[in-house]
């Protein structure tokens, strides 16, 4: 597969290492080297990036029915959505099931990431890699609202943050909670799932043009 950055945030190309200029894209697709990369799969949907349940899709579901509403653009209209969703706060009380065990927690959302992301400087989601065939399951685990736009501070600033997250690597989770349905988020996509979440890795299931030195 060959990928051309004409995104919004383009976070495959970002860790692939490929270059935002469409030309040396297309160059990379033409000239690169094909690696097998690991993609994620959530009850037989798959994501290349990460996928999550909570705020962050109840963000995108009002974001987007504002821009068929009001007709907004796509950041005035997330600013707002973000606003509401955040005032209202809602948690989710969810049971992870994994190869080592289960843990319950009481959350404001669920991020579960194809292989490990890291924070740095005025980043947010790197990944070193796309091929250590693992999920990394992340939860916050706190519930206030001060305590989220600290550590969502933290976060755009590159701050170590680990003690307020749980991280979970594995190749399978199973998310499980009361309510029968959920709205997912897939690589910014939403879609309406059942319960239990079934999360696994699928390792080397995507071949992709990338620079030789694209992944370690």
């Amino acid at each position: 597969m060959g990928i051309l950055p004409l995104g919004t945030l383009n976070h495959l190309a970002r860790d692939l290492k490929i270059s935002f200029n469409l030309q040396e894209a297309a160059r990379t697709i033409a000239e690169g080297k094909i690696h097998e990369i690991d993609v994620g799969e959530v009850n037989g949907h798959i994501f290349v990036n990460n996928s999550s349940i909570g705020l962050y899709p109840k963000v995108v579901r009002e974001r987007n029915q504002e821009i068929i509403r009001l007709g907004r653009g796509k950041w005035p209209a997330m600013l707002d959505a973000s606003i509401r969703v955040f005032l209202r706060f809602p948690l989710i009380t969810i049971r992870l099931e994994t190869s080592d065990g289960s843990l319950m927690r009481t959350t404001p959302f669920l991020f579960v990431g194809n292989n490990k992301y890291e924070m740095k400087p005025l980043r947010i989601g790197d990944r070193q890699s796309l091929e250590r065939g693992e999920l990394c399951a992340y939860l916050l685990k706190h519930t206030g609202r001060l305590a989220f736009l600290r550590i969502l501070l933290m976060a755009i600033l590159g701050m170590k943050q680990d003690r307020d997250f749980t991280f979970i690597l594995s190749r399978e989770v199973q998310v499980q909670m009361r309510r029968r349905r959920i709205t997912v988020a897939a690589d910014g996509q939403l879609m309406t799932l059942d319960t239990p979440l079934h999360y696994r890795i699928r390792p080397k299931a995507l071949r992709v043009f990338a620079p030789e030195i694209a992944i370690p």
